[in-house]
């Protein structure tokens, strides 16, 4: 079973599908139980293998990440939490799984521990093992006593903790200060990279600067610096890609006032291929668009985000620079000639740089199969 919410950007979802879909693809038998809203191109076509239980979608206010708040916008309470609740635990006793899998949790998610703490522990009465799942680059607690509470759970309820990254890249220490305390537990898988993508139409995103805004929630001032960067210099021709969470009015509103030069269209299923044709990538650093990015090898700039205190792009996006990866943007820095400036400087392609390991998919599903064998050989014994 493997439990994953997303409560802004959608990279959690897209990662741990990627994995769900490793491990049907290797024979498991897989429930994939989802909170956040429904991401229509998630996974077109789920194996047999994969059953998904949608629980009543939720997401956060604002980027402050104090108040979840329901599929109305809503704030949630104690009657909401408690069917919820009951509806997660159904689905655990219903499936009895070998092996449960929660991303991010202990390590964040604590607007959800109210239905997190009771399924660790049902999964610890009934022998599952756990594992948590969590990306390269975690947002760095907010105090030394809450990293120390979550390194705390993992001793006390957790197995494996399964970190999608590179530690040659980025090790978890530069993120998390209570490393050390859990190392024994830790598993690095390597990046999890989006599996094998639909080809672009021939030609299409030759030589453009193609702009992606993730889920399109948070990238409102990259969006607007794009737009006006691009009416600044008509040389250049520019493809920018909206995600499904940015509104019908708001996506209007860009493609109305895009310039010639410059096409505004939803994110595309053939995002990999457009980037590995691209002049240059212009994104936010959030996990899967830097996995992207990595995997086609194309000219970046980097715009991570920073509202509320958050710190993991920063951190992610200073490393890819470090290693001479990408350009960076600090978002208050941003601008329409600030980002011309860094496209003008984006690094070129270089084969010789040490290559980042992107089999994260299918070393997460080995581990977990792995995992859930040693279960099933003790109920035996």
């Amino acid at each position: 079973m493997l439990w994953v919410q997303h409560l802004m950007g959608i990279g959690h979802q897209r990662r741990v599908a990627a994995i769900a879909l490793a491990l049907a693809g290797r024979g498991a038998d897989v429930v994939y139980v989802t909170g956040g809203a429904e991401i229509p191109d998630l996974a077109p076509g789920w194996p047999g293998r994969v059953r998904v239980v949608a629980l009543p979608a939720a997401r956060v206010a604002d980027a402050g990440y104090r108040a979840l708040v329901d599929a109305g916008g809503c704030e949630v309470d104690d009657v909401w939490r408690a069917t919820r609740r009951d509806l997660l635990l159904a689905a655990f006793e219903e499936h009895a799984p070998h092996v449960l899998v929660t991303e991010t949790w202990p390590f964040g998610r604590r607007l959800l521990r109210f239905e997190l703490e009771p399924l660790v522990e049902r999964a610890r009465a009934a022998g599952c093992r756990r594992v948590s799942s969590i990306r390269d680059v975690l947002q760095p607690p907010s105090s030394l006593a809450r990293a120390r509470a979550a390194a705390n759970r993992v001793l006390e309820s957790f197995d494996v903790v399964l970190v999608h990254g590179d530690p040659a890249f980025v090790p978890l220490d530069a993120s998390f200060p209570e490393t050390e305390r859990i190392r024994t537990r830790i598993r690095y898988t390597g990046y999890v990279a989006a599996g094998k993508e639909p080809a672009a139409t021939p030609g299409m995103g030759e030589d453009e600067i193609v702009v992606s805004a993730g889920g399109g929630v948070v990238a409102h001032r990259l969006v607007d610096a794009a737009l006006a960067a691009a009416r600044q210099d008509p040389d250049l021709r520019w493809r920018i890609l909206i995600g499904p969470n940015a509104g019908e009015d708001i996506f209007t509103g860009w493609r109305r006032a895009a310039a010639a030069n410059t096409v505004v269209e939803p994110n595309r299923a053939d995002f990999g291929s457009l980037l590995s044709r691209a002049r240059v990538s212009v994104s936010q650093a959030g996990y899967n668009t830097v996995t992207d990015l990595l995997a086609a090898g194309a000219p970046a700039v980097l715009v991570p985000f920073s509202a509320g205190g958050e710190r993991e792009q920063s951190i992610r996006a200073r490393t890819l620079a470090e290693a001479g990866f990408a350009q960076v943007v600090e978002e208050d820095r941003l601008t329409p000639e600030t980002l011309l400036e860094a496209i003008r400087a984006a690094p070129a392609p270089d084969a010789g740089r040490a290559r980042i390991r992107l089999d994260g998919a299918a070393k997460s599903a080995d581990a977990i199969i792995e995992i859930a064998r040693d279960v099933a050989d003790s109920s035996r014994r």
